[in-house]
């Protein structure tokens, strides 16, 4: 069974998680927990891509619960209870090791399953996953100083 797209996807991933892995660790302590707005603070972005990223590769979303990494969300926080940098590193490190295991067999078919309730992103997984690379680097962006 031919896997060659889902490589090409596993690969963006990865690149998607590197650019964002790459970016948080550009920001001074104090930027990390200062910002423009209420969301507009790096770590309460990093915090909810990573979450975010957490709940779309999980096989079981029904058990995810937000908020539950760090003992309370993003939105919750004050910016000094945030998590730092390479606590949200960690985290990535972690959701990275996962992703690994789900591509490790991951066949072009697979990619193809369509599943209405789980993959509310797109009408098969692939279109789950697209979604996943692109929130990423729109909120990647956002973190670009």
């Amino acid at each position: 069974m031919s896997n060659m797209i889902a490589k090409d996807l596993k690969h963006n991933i990865d690149a998607a998680l590197h650019m964002l892995a790459h970016t948080i660790q550009k920001f001074t302590e104090e930027q990390w927990i200062k910002g423009l707005s209420f969301f507009q603070v790096p770590a309460k972005v990093a915090y909810h891509t990573v979450e975010c990223l957490d709940f779309y590769f999980k096989e079981n979303d029904e058990e995810f619960v937000w908020g539950s990494h760090f003992q309370g969300g993003w939105w919750e926080k004050s910016d000094e209870e945030l998590p730092t940098q390479a606590q949200i590193l960690e985290w990535l490190d972690e959701l990275a090791a996962r992703i690994d295991a789900i591509f490790a067999d991951m066949s072009d078919a697979d990619l193809l399953i369509e599943d209405e309730k789980k993959y509310r992103h797109g009408y098969a997984r692939i279109g789950h996953y697209i979604y996943a690379v692109r929130h990423t680097m729109h909120h990647n962006g956002g973190l670009v100083q």
